[in-house]
Order: structure tokens, then sequence, then C-alpha cells
């Protein structure tokens, strides 16, 4: 099943490329990249191996978005897989950052960009949330928060994902335990 699933994602993922492949935002990538490479080390090390073994063929010539699509793309497709048929519920997370409406969307694009059947992000706070994620400290949340005022690190990231593995963790969903943590 997982196979099949797998192969679904993956035919999907080359038609986009043989299709229409959407710009890349460079700015961005190469810290998500770091992200995916701590948390995620096999599907970094197959999405790179994919990406060779299409630049092998000399008919088909990617330029740097398309490489950067396709990294993601891979690596998108292979969390998915891996986490279908899995029995843990998403880590739900509220992006709230009180200054900048498009900072608020950065941050949740870049988690929706890996997130797949592993977390589910949404601006609003929720009773469901896990993980409180903001440039502000809100004391009467009994959650995990992560505080970042400034924009943040790939170190940053690569803590916020040990908080995903925490929560995923818990078997009793329970929200009890706080957690505040600054950048």
């Amino acid at each position: 099943m997982a196979t099949k699933l797998l192969t679904r994602r993956l035919t999907q993922v080359h038609r986009q490329l043989t299709s229409f492949m959407p710009a890349a935002a460079q700015r961005d990538n190469e810290e998500l990249r770091q992200f995916f490479m701590q948390l995620y080390p096999v599907f970094n090390n197959l999405a790179n191996t994919f990406i060779e073994q299409i630049e092998r063929h000399p008919e088909i010539i990617l330029t740097d978005s398309a490489r950067v699509n396709l990294y993601f793309s891979y690596v998108t497709a292979l969390i998915d897989v891996s986490q279908a048929g899995t029995n843990t519920r998403p880590v739900n997370i509220c992006v709230d950052f009180s200054e900048d409406a498009r900072f608020n969307q950065y941050v949740l694009t870049v988690m929706n960009t890996f997130g797949g059947n592993v977390i589910r992000v949404k601006h609003a706070l929720r009773p469901e949330t896990d993980i409180y994620v903001s440039d502000f400290k809100a004391p009467n949340l009994k959650m995990t928060q992560v505080i970042w005022p400034n924009t943040p690190t790939p170190h940053d990231w690569v803590e916020l994902a040990q908080d995903i593995r925490n929560c995923q963790s818990d078997n009793t969903g329970s929200t009890a335990t706080q957690n505040h943590r600054t950048a």
C-alpha cells in the first residue's frame, strides 16, 4: 500500500516538473533545506539521489529553481507517505506573530511545506493547539510556546522540529506541560 501511495505521489511530482513548476523563493530555501537535513536525513539523501538521477539524463535540463522545487516536492512526498497509515494524530500549531502579517504568512508557508500529515498549522488558537509559535510569551496558555522575537535561524527550526517530535511521542495527547523557549 505504501509503495502504491509513494508511486502516486512521485508521479504527481514528475507531472509537475514536466508541465508547470512554480518559481521557488530562493531566499528561504537554504534554511529550510538545513531543517529537512536535520529532521529527515534519510529523506534528504533520497531527494538528492532522485535529483542526481534525473540530471544524468542529458535531455533533461534542470534550472536552479526546478532543482529546489523538486527537492522540496520529493521530501514532502516522502514525509506524506511515511506518515500515511500511522495512528499518530497530527501536531496542531498556532502561528501568531503580533506585528507583521507577511511574517505570519511566511512561517505558515514554511511549516505547511513540510507538514504533510505530521502537523496542522493555523493562524488561530484552538482548543486542540499543541504548540504556540509567536514573538511574545502568552502566560495564560498551558501548552508548549516557541518565542521567536526575530526571524528564525536554522537552529530555531530544528528546535521546533524537536518540539513537534515531543508532541508526537506524547501518547495521551495532553498539552498540559508548559514549555517556553525563546530564540
